[in-house]
């Protein structure tokens, strides 16, 4: 199998609905993953805590943001992999750290303390999770708190072809809905709504990698 050494960077990220537009201090949390990139490594992750709003398009070419931003990768890749990311919908960065415990393994609790806080790329090592981990449409802990996948794209590589483009779309993998409170005409007791945002299947914007050998 050809054997080639991959930098995958992150271009630029359009999101048309960011799950909870009312969190002003929250913010959506994107996982990057290689599947299988050669023997040995069964996924390896970077991290990245994003501030969203709607209907907005990131580019990560331009001021203010660096390679530092930009690199997602730089691994060797034999034969084929999938790459894989997931945006999830809005949560303050003290709750992220329970639902990536929870997903990754103990060892991230740590990690994600000492670097996310300051949104960087947080890079997992190769054999901390599953790829079944990938496949979680809602991350939920043991208290009942939940973090909905609202864009979900997949990018098949092989280095025995040519390098493909790097714009997939984000696809919504399950309905995405919130508990809202609301008041009733002439009562003054808040009642439970269930508010629908988000629809399995929807388009909800689109990722651009760069992909070049080194």
């Amino acid at each position: 199998m050809a054997r080639k050494v991959l930098e995958i960077t992150l271009k630029s990220l359009t999101i048309q609905h960011n799950g909870e537009i009312t969190r002003q201090d929250g913010h959506n949390l994107l996982t990057v993953s290689l599947i299988y990139p050669c023997p040995g490594k069964p996924t390896i992750t970077t991290v990245k805590p994003l501030s969203l709003g709607e209907g907005m398009t990131v580019n990560f070419d331009a001021a203010p943001y660096t390679y530092a931003d930009r690199i997602l990768f730089k691994e060797e890749v034999i034969g084929p992999t999938l790459l894989v990311a997931q945006l999830t919908d809005v949560e303050v960065l003290s709750k992220f750290n329970k639902f990536m415990a929870g997903l990754f393994s103990t060892a991230f609790s740590a990690a994600w303390n000492l670097f996310a806080p300051g949104g960087g790329n947080l890079l997992l090592a190769a054999a901390t999770h599953s790829v079944a981990a990938l496949q979680l449409d809602t991350l939920k802990t043991t208290d009942g708190d939940r973090l909905y996948v609202i864009g979900r794209a997949s990018l098949p590589i092989d280095t025995a072809q040519a390098l493909p483009a790097g714009t997939v779309p984000l696809m919504v993998p399950s309905d995405v809905k919130r508990d809202k409170f609301v008041f009733a005409p002439g009562s003054s007791q808040p009642t439970r709504k269930e508010q629908f945002i988000l629809a399995a299947g929807q388009q909800n914007g689109s990722i651009t990698f760069g992909i070049r050998e080194l």
